[in-house]
């Protein structure tokens, strides 16, 4: 959250804009990844829209992600329009890796590169940050997007015309690639080298490799006029060095590669390209191809099948191939690139594989190996809808010295992770409207049938998706179509580029994940306070007699008061939230409400228990008495513990989403008693005062009128819930906590009619 800070500082009044000329943000989430209160909202919304009107352009702004690595922030959380670099690590030159959210402030290729781009951000002279905004957009362009060549942008600037000819004393060697391809590989250079490439081609695309390669200025396009010693030779080029890219190379050597449009220079006038290789005491190896771009171009598709061989041999000595890959428009569209080599008569160097995403810059670059044979092509960001950015491309730098095969493999794994890193998160709240479905048909089922189903029981019949689903899809294309027209009317969690599969396969899968989470959560429930009842009540007991002298008979007597007379305990959580904070009163509440599910449930087997005592006593009095009635078995009703088992499981959920409030109150503790501001403290005491009246013994009561009207209204709190708060979680506590007052008042009120 640094990198958020270092923009909200803008808006104090005692802050110099003028004072800052760089932000560099590392891992920043500029989107929100959890939305559990209003304060972390309007934060962002404050900084957001101050940095929209900010007229201070005069700040680089950059913005690097760790992407896939990252489990905490996903790369889709890190891109601001305010920066004017957004990249993640996997696409940076020299880093090439994803890294996690730790590692990312010290990883030291990375490091390095932050590093560099902030020194060359210096004035020698003045020993400040340079002034000019746009000379250092283009150092840090360089260093963290383009960077060709040097480790310094001030080494790379590449001026516009170089003379070739002449330039340098003694003897020039100008050779001429008379074939498609060409490998030139010397053990070193003594005198400048020059390789020239005719345009008068059919290729449109010269391909160049160049290894352990240091020449700045090494890539011309040129006119040849002059022919001397049977020579054609150019007097000066102009210089296409800035076109290539650093890539990764086994033995650690630099490595560049460039693919220079031929048909763009053919109808600009030009006649050769130059290759140039200044003297030098290390060997050289410079790897060029003619080719054409349409021949080269695979199309990256597996119609329909789970994989499929896009090439099963490359052309001989082929250096460079593409794959389009045009299905890869939403996160879950993932597949494997698999680039096999084969009959390799030098192993090295290995092959490279460069994704480009022209959406946003979530590409990266893999050196493949024998072990690493395969890359995942993944995104983090659909792609944007009505608008031509291009497709998801795949460049292959390829060994010529080998063959290979290409194939495209859908992968499932990788889908499902994507698709978990963007949703996972609102599975919150379609555990919420299981939890409300279910509650829903409990309150019909009061009014109809005089009995309350267990969890288990209702939950099949009650939690169908395919009803609130579409209840939700049209709520939220109703509010989306008058939301211009009012203000106040918040806005739903469903947004954007939103297609079939986002507005009805992805809610089905994640509701039925969800509905196997409360079922299972619910059955655990069960069993921990079967079982484990008694042992939490001694846990209880044990916590109890440090605040009363040790005496047990106290420890007993006041739990025995609480469970009788529940409504001190809901002062007590009042007392709390005011005086600490809203989550820890909902802590205590989840700790009691536990106790009162385990007194409901020793009650339950008292009466089984009971009951060979009446059989009992019914005899006794049979001897005296022959019209007294021998009770039959019966099990008893289980309508309070099924009732109150979904009430606890909401209370549970709007606990866990109030963690962090308590979390930061404690580590807050000694400096203040009580969270200011508590983003909690509403939802603890409405929760508070509630539970006062529904843990009374007599709750739920049956039979009452308008329960059938009370049960609409949860059902549509479930599809609040769907519409409005999937991601904005914190409407999830708001929504619970009225149900609470619906249901209180309900069982308050109703039976007054009834």
């Amino acid at each position: 959250m640094g990198g958020l800070i270092a923009k909200g500082l803008f808006l104090e009044d005692n802050f110099n804009p003028k004072s800052t000329k760089i932000i560099i943000t590392l891992a920043t989430p500029h989107t929100p990844v959890l939305l559990l209160d209003t304060h972390i909202d309007d934060y962002y919304t404050r900084v957001n829209n101050f940095w929209d009107e900010f007229s201070g352009h005069n700040i680089t702004i950059v913005s690097v992600g760790g992407g896939p690595r990252d489990l905490l922030v996903k790369s889709s959380a890190t891109p601001t329009p305010h920066a004017s670099i957004n990249v993640i690590t996997p696409d940076i030159p020299g880093v090439w890796l994803s890294v996690d959210h730790l590692c990312i402030l010290w990883c030291n290729e990375f490091v390095l590169v932050v590093a560099r781009s902030l020194f060359e951000s210096v004035d020698y002279r003045t020993k400040q940050i340079i002034d000019d905004f746009e000379l250092r957009q283009k150092i840090f362009n360089y260093h963290f997007l383009d960077r060709s060549g040097s480790k310094r942008y001030h080494r790379s600037i590449y001026p516009a015309e170089v003379p070739l000819w002449g330039s340098y004393r003694g003897e020039n060697t100008w050779v001429q690639m008379n074939t498609t391809q060409m490998d030139w590989t010397v053990p070193k250079v003594m005198k400048p080298a020059h390789i020239t490439v005719s345009l008068h081609t059919a290729a449109d695309v010269l391909a160049i490799d160049a290894r352990n390669h240091e020449t700045r200025d090494w890539i011309f396009a040129c006119v040849v006029e002059t022919s001397i010693s049977n020579m054609r030779v150019c007097k000066t080029g102009i210089n296409l060095s800035m076109k290539a890219k650093i890539f990764p190379h086994k033995s650690g050597h630099k490595r560049k590669f460039a693919l220079v449009d031929l048909s763009k220079l053919r109808m600009d006038g030009f006649t050769h390209v130059v290759v140039r290789t200044l003297p030098t005491d290390e060997k050289v190896a410079v790897t060029m191809e003619l080719v054409r771009k349409r021949n080269r171009t695979l199309i990256g598709e597996t119609n329909y099948l789970p994989k499929t061989t896009l090439i099963s041999r490359t052309e001989p000595n082929a250096l460079y191939y593409a794959v389009d890959m045009k299905s890869v428009v939403k996160p879950w569209n993932s597949y494997r690139l698999y680039v096999e080599s084969h009959n390799c008569s030098i192993p090295s160097p290995g092959a490279v594989v460069s994704v480009n995403v022209p959406w946003n810059s979530e590409g990266s670059t893999s050196l493949l190996s024998d072990s690493t044979r395969s890359i995942p092509i993944t995104i983090f960001d659909s792609k944007p809808a009505g608008k031509d950015v291009g497709d998801v491309k795949a460049h292959i730098l390829l060994n010529p010295k080998c063959t290979y095969s290409i194939r495209l493999e859908y992968s499932i794994w990788l889908s499902i992770g994507a698709l978990f890193t963007k949703v996972s998160l609102t599975i919150a709240s379609y555990i919420t409207v299981c939890l409300l479905l279910t509650l829903a048909y409990q309150l019909k089922a009061l009014q109809e049938d005089s009995s309350c189903p267990l969890l288990q029981l209702a939950m099949p019949v009650a939690a169908k998706p395919y009803v609130v689903i579409q209840a939700t899809a049209l709520v939220s294309a109703v509010v989306q179509h008058i939301s211009p027209y009012v203000p106040l009317l918040p806005t739903t969690d469903i947004q954007g580029n939103v297609g079939f599969v986002e507005m009805l396969i992805i809610p089905f899968v994640l509701y039925l994940a969800s509905f196997a989470i409360v079922y299972i959560s619910g059955i655990a429930m069960i069993v921990c306070i079967v079982f484990q009842g008694q042992a939490y009540n001694n846990v209880l007991l044990r916590f109890l007699n440090k605040f009363f002298f040790g005496l047990a008979w106290m420890s007993e007597w006041a739990m025995s008061g609480a469970n009788k007379v529940p409504i001190v305990v809901s002062a007590f959580m009042v007392t709390v939230a005011y005086s600490a904070c809203g989550g820890l009163a909902l802590a205590i509440g989840l700790g009691f409400y536990f106790f009162k599910m385990v007194s409901l449930y020793e009650d339950f087997w008292e009466e089984i228990v009971y009951w060979p005592l009446r059989v009992l006593k019914a005899k006794l009095k049979q001897r005296k008495d022959k019209s007294v009635v021998t009770p039959k078995f019966q099990i008893p009703p289980v309508d309070d513990f099924s009732f109150h088992l979904t009430l606890l499981m909401l209370w549970t959920l709007t606990t866990i989403l109030h963690v962090p409030s308590v979390l930061t109150w404690a580590k807050n503790y000694r400096y203040s008693n009580t969270l200011e501001p508590d983003p909690g403290f509403i939802n603890g005491v409405i929760m508070s005062v509630c539970v006062g009246f529904l843990w009374q013994a007599e709750v739920p009561k049956s039979g009452l009128v308008g329960s059938k009207y009370l049960s609409h209204a949860v059902f549509m709190a479930a599809v609040l819930a769907m519409t409005f708060a999937q991601t904005t979680l914190y409407r999830l506590p708001v929504i619970v906590s009225g149900v609470f007052i619906c249901v209180t008042l309900h069982q308050l009120v109703a039976p007054c009619f009834s």
